[in-house]
């Protein structure tokens, strides 16, 4: 009769352990695998919402974004006739001029065609609105508001197929005016007749924008100061974003450029990650991001930004804030893990030394048989 102490029998104890030690590291190479592609995930999630459009609008926003007067404007705005967004296209994208109370000047920009039939158009001027947090009453608003000075020549008018027409923009500035900037839109809408429209083409009836920025000489203040920089406490893993709240207490826009800077524990700088671009109006508040991009981190970690954003590079800083990153899933996993082959290896541990006595030569089964036998025959 075979042994239950032979060789074979005893080693199965380590077998096990070997299978379950195997099962608790595809845990966790699982779970990383996870949080790995969760963070993907997000990054991919946050980069395709970034993209926005100055120039088309679809009805009836009113609000047009800032985010496109930080690049040059293209000498025309074409979209593709393949797959047109506008009936319309415009440039340039942006008017920016420096003005004297009581002065009068004028801008051309173009307006194009291009679908394949007749566009009767509209012109107007609007005030300059934006989706940020005002800190100025109605009436403090409207001293920024210059869509009372311009003017359009013509106002309305017809575009052939794949015509363009040059709009004369007049600007009038007010003896009056209060110095620094003010702002307005101007919008060309087609007025496409009903029977050209269905649900497969409604894009036809999108507008088209240019942003003005108007400042006026006189007694210019551009002043801005950050909020505390915000994130959260604590993160799991990167991607980490950083918000930069900015109100601009000045009365001209500004566009600031600055850095956040992380430090490790130990003081070290580990990170420089620059703020998105964007323009602040005077008497708004708006949040610039930064994102530190990098997956795998832990401990406590310590940030701080610095913005310049005038024309003499004045600088402001926020006040210095920590985070911790702890990949609590991850350890927790390991932790589980770990107890678990611990508990194993104190349940079997003498199963276990039994099994490497026999396999080391130091143990001999019979013996082993014996003393089992012995033990049984005394209880």
């Amino acid at each position: 009769m075979r042994s239950i102490y032979s060789p074979a029998r005893l080693v199965w104890p380590l077998n096990k352990i070997i299978r379950i030690l195997l099962l608790s590291q595809a845990l966790i190479l699982f779970s990383a695998f996870a949080i790995s592609k969760t963070a993907v995930a997000q990054v991919i999630d946050n980069n395709t919402q970034e993209s926005t459009s100055v120039i088309i609008e679809e009805e009836p926003l009113d609000e047009p974004t800032l985010d496109s007067q930080l690049e040059p404007p293209a000498p025309a705005y074409i979209p593709d006739m393949q797959n047109p967004q506008s009936a319309l296209g415009v440039s340039p994208a942006i008017i920016e001029i420096i003005l004297d109370p009581g002065q009068s000047t004028t801008e051309i920009v173009t307006v194009f065609n291009i679908t394949n039939f007749p566009i009767p158009v509209k012109g107007l001027a609007h005030n300059f609105t934006v989706n940020e947090k005002l800190s100025l009453t109605e009436d403090q608003a409207n001293i920024f508001n210059a869509s009372q000075w311009i003017g359009l020549e013509p106002a309305d008018f017809i575009l052939q197929p794949n015509q363009e027409q040059e709009i004369i923009v007049t600007i009038n500035t007010p003896e009056n005016a209060e110095p620094g900037g003010h702002y307005a839109t101007v919008y060309f809408q087609p007025l496409i007749p009903a029977e050209f429209i269905s649900q497969q083409n409604t894009f036809l009836t999108a507008r088209v924008g240019i942003l003005t920025f108007f400042i006026v000489k006189g007694d210019i203040r551009e002043e801005a100061n950050i909020k505390n920089l915000l994130t959260k406490n604590l993160h799991q893993s990167g991607p980490i974003i950083f918000d930069v709240p900015i109100i601009n207490t000045g009365n001209v826009h500004i566009i600031p450029t600055g850095f956040v800077t992380i430090k490790n524990m130990a003081g070290k700088e580990t990170a420089k990650l620059e703020i998105s671009k964007g323009a602040v109006l005077p008497g708004t508040e708006r949040i610039l991001t930064a994102q530190w991009p990098k997956k795998l981190l832990f401990g406590k970690y310590s940030a701080q930004v610095a913005i310049t954003y005038s024309a003499d590079n004045r600088i402001s800083q926020s006040p210095e804030i920590t985070f911790w990153v702890v990949p609590w899933v991850m350890i927790i996993i390991i932790i589980l893990s770990l107890t678990v082959v611990y508990l194993l290896l104190t349940i079997m541990r003498t199963r276990i030394v039994l099994a490497l006595k026999i396999l080391l030569g130091k143990a001999d089964p019979k013996d082993v048989r014996i003393t089992r036998s012995s033990r049984s025959s005394k209880n």
